[in-house]
């Protein structure tokens, strides 16, 4: 075969059949590796933008939660455990599940970071220590609702812009030298923020914190809006072909 002639094999009694290389079709054949790549770049943004929803919708259920005050009953980190649990539940494969909760943590740190949420809380919230991780899940649900975007369109922008971005977004506020003080109207109410800044993604950037002793809740608009993003289709399956796109992939290079 490809020019080769077996041995005792005959001359075919046909016109000569060239075996040489063909441009014409190595080229097309380059166009459809090209091509595949293109869709499977593009399904891993869309298992990207998946997870983000379903991270955006942890984080509007957790702070809405937390924020509306719980049960004697209830921790922080029993409401946290219960949304991430609920978004990979019905996974029956234990690789999948795994590689489902790695991708759904990774979202969720990007979430909150996008907020202004630092690593270090990041950090607390899953701390062995179920003291130190309440208040840090506490805490990190003020930090979301003093840096949240104002209601109606700069907060949906920021939604799509963190879901359907692919590159190292960052939440847009008013730039403040750090140390000093803004008030924002938050649910009808003058809040007092300062200026910090932190690290994010290797970066220097500014987060506004909120003053303690200042109660504030998601008003109807913001519990819309983080509504709008949680995931479309959620569901078992949904994640699973997700999931095996992911891993497909990682073995072509793409992570």
């Amino acid at each position: 075969m490809f020019g080769f002639k077996r041995a005792n094999q005959s001359k075919p009694e046909q016109d000569h059949i060239h075996f040489g290389f063909d441009s014409a079709k190595a080229s097309d054949l380059q166009d459809s590796v090209q091509a595949l790549s293109s869709t499977e770049v593009r399904e891993q943004q869309s298992m990207q933008e998946h997870f983000r929803e379903l991270a955006v919708g942890i984080v509007a259920s957790l702070v809405e939660q937390v924020g509306e005050g719980l049960d004697e009953d209830t921790l922080p980190t029993d409401v946290l455990d219960a949304l991430m649990l609920s978004a990979t539940d019905g996974l029956d494969d234990q690789e999948t599940d795994d590689t489902a909760w790695e991708l759904l943590l990774g979202s969720l740190q990007d979430a909150l970071n996008a907020f202004g949420v630092d690593d270090s809380a990041l950090a607390e919230m899953f701390n062995d220590d179920l003291e130190i991780a309440d208040a840090a899940i506490e805490s990190v649900c003020d930090t979301v609702l003093g840096n949240m975007p104002d209601d109606g369109e700069p907060l949906d922008i920021f939604i799509r812009d963190f879901v359907y971005g692919h590159e190292d977004d960052e939440a847009s506020f008013d730039s403040l030298a750090v140390g000093h003080t803004m008030v924002r109207k938050v649910a009808g109410k003058n809040i007092q923020y300062k200026a910090k800044a932190v690290i994010r993604r290797g970066k220097k950037t500014i987060v506004h914190k909120r003053l303690p002793n200042q109660k504030v809740r998601l008003t109807a608009k913001q519990k819309g809006a983080l509504t709008k993003a949680r995931m479309k289709a959620h569901t078992a399956n949904a994640i699973k072909m997700r999931v095996k796109s992911f891993k497909k992939g990682r073995k072509l290079g793409y992570y």
